[in-house]
């Protein structure tokens, strides 16, 4: 929010994924508060439906939010006439094919997690919530680095989230495996992305969803449909 920090280490975890032919652009909210996470979705409403009407006049044939708890995507959709979609949603209609599912996340609203997923479609008590916690920035460093060291906060960041993801997330997705029965694991917060071989690899009985490439396949797949069914 704010800020480009994250918008080329996007582009480097995508490209690979993308299919033969996608084009992927990656956008941040200028003009809001430069923030290292997302703030309460209030704060950028307006800033957020004015990116997807854009992002339709400029050619996009979908709009995906990075946020894993696909904050707003569902208000967006009466903006547009191409698809709006976000990780969670992605999930909701990707998992289930697989069997049980098991959610990793971070002990920030960790209660959020299965009502979501009711709310997604998901029967109640489907879904298994596991906690892999991992820190914020303090705000006054975050605002100091902004200011003066861009990348160094980017990479304060993405060490706490390896750090959460190496001391818990593999042991909480092998927990999933043998203690849930999970066929899948989908790891809450798109920082995570990019970072989830050494879970796959290690705990080859589930199939690790990134947060991050699940919604681009997912929004590859509307694509494709919207313009075989329009």
């Amino acid at each position: 929010m704010g800020t480009d920090m994250y918008n080329r280490w996007t582009l480097e975890v995508l490209g690979p994924a993308a299919a033969p032919g996608t084009e992927i652009g990656v956008r941040h909210l200028p003009g809001l508060p430069e923030t290292p996470f997302v703030p309460e979705a209030d704060l950028w409403r307006d800033e957020f439906f004015e990116a997807v009407v854009a992002a339709e006049r400029d050619g996009f044939d979908v709009v995906a939010t990075a946020c894993t708890s696909d904050p707003l995507v569902r208000e967006a959709k009466h903006l547009v006439g191409i698809p709006v979609t976000g990780p969670f949603e992605a999930l909701s209609h990707t998992a289930p094919a697989m069997g049980p599912l098991t959610i990793i996340a971070s002990g920030y609203k960790i209660d959020t997690w299965a009502p979501r997923a009711v709310a997604h479609g998901f029967a109640p008590g489907a879904v298994n919530v596991r906690m892999a916690d991992f820190a914020h920035p303090d705000p006054e460093t975050a605002e100091r680095l902004f200011t003066t060291d861009v990348g160094k906060l980017f990479d304060i960041v993405m060490a706490e989230m390896k750090r959460a993801l190496v001391e818990d997330g593999v042991e909480q997705a092998r927990r999933a495996a043998v203690e849930d029965g999970a066929a899948s694991v989908f790891f809450a917060c798109s920082l995570w992305s990019g970072m989830l071989g050494r879970v796959a690899d290690q705990v080859p009985a589930v199939a690790v969803l990134d947060p991050l490439v699940l919604p681009l396949k997912y929004a590859e797949y509307l694509a494709g449909t919207y313009k075989l069914f329009r």
